[in-house]
């Protein structure tokens, strides 16, 4: 029971967690902390990514259409599409180089509740510059630019503000590479550099996420290798009942997350965090 339990936390966890900006890598440290951590720990904190890798696919699932509507040269949104995939690559770019090398450097030396404090509140105060009024101003929407998820089609916006461009698309995803370090939240650094540079509320939030299906499914995929081949195994229903929740409750926190960028409610968690920073450090 004590390990079904275990699981259950972590996938509450993870779904909540990866997706809120308040790193779930953060708190499942912390929740190691509590709970001795093995190498069956984890492989299944690796393994419930893939339920929150599910959860981001199904949820953007129409503007991940349009994306590979770029394929189709003929189409009408085929150069819209293309644009947007090339800015997901220009902003993977920082990842794909560094992303694997910094990870593991960090996971051996952010390990100290004090440090993990910094990290929480470092990511604190970028939501709180995030949510100064220069940068939370909600940009009106065209006729004719909605997309089934409620916003701007895939990177438009008022000219020259709001708007997807390389640069921007770079300078986010290196504010995704910092998410590496424990604390670090992917979303909340990623969203908050796509406000802080002029994206609107909904086309940072949603860039967030498209960006980082590259980046989510190719750790999962290596870091699940590595364990298959270090002979770690975890029972069935275990990993299906942790697969489950962790992508119930990553859908859940998803749209909850959505209503509060809209809203520009980001100094909330901004707030958590800066509370949670200094509970840490008195670990």
């Amino acid at each position: 029971m004590g390990g079904v339990f275990k699981i259950i936390i972590l996938a509450l966890v993870q779904g909540i967690a990866e997706f809120l900006p308040i790193s779930s890598s953060g708190h499942l440290s912390l929740v190691n902390h509590f709970f001795p951590s093995t190498p069956e720990n984890f492989f299944l904190a690796v393994f419930l990514h893939g339920g929150t890798l599910l959860a981001t696919i199904i949820y953007f699932r129409s503007d991940i259409a349009r994306l590979f509507a770029g394929f189709r040269f003929r189409s009408e949104k085929g150069p819209e599409s293309r644009r947007y995939l090339a800015a997901i690559i220009a902003g993977s770019i920082p990842v794909g180089i560094l992303g694997l090398f910094l990870e593991e450097q960090a996971e051996r030396i952010f390990v100290s509740p004090p440090l993990l404090a910094v990290m929480f509140l470092i990511t604190g105060l970028a939501l709180a510059i995030a949510s100064l009024p220069r940068c939370r101003s909600s940009l009106p929407l065209p006729e004719g630019c909605k997309s089934a998820s409620g916003g701007e089609r895939l990177g438009e916006g008022e000219k020259g503000k709001g708007s997807l461009n390389f640069s921007r698309a770079f300078g986010i995803g290196c504010a995704q590479l910092a998410a590496v370090l424990p604390g670090i939240s992917r979303s909340g650094s990623t969203i908050s550099a796509g406000l802080i540079s002029g994206l609107s509320r909904q086309e940072a939030f949603r860039f967030s996420f498209l960006l980082s299906l590259p980046a989510v499914a190719g750790a999962f995929l290596i870091e699940g290798v590595k364990g298959l081949k270090a002979g770690i195994s975890i029972p069935v229903p275990e990993m299906a009942l942790g697969f489950t929740l962790s992508f119930g409750a990553g859908f859940l926190a998803l749209h909850l997350l959505r209503r509060l960028v809209l809203a520009g409610r980001l100094v909330w968690f901004s707030i958590y965090l800066l509370i949670l920073g200094l509970f840490t450090a008195f670990l």
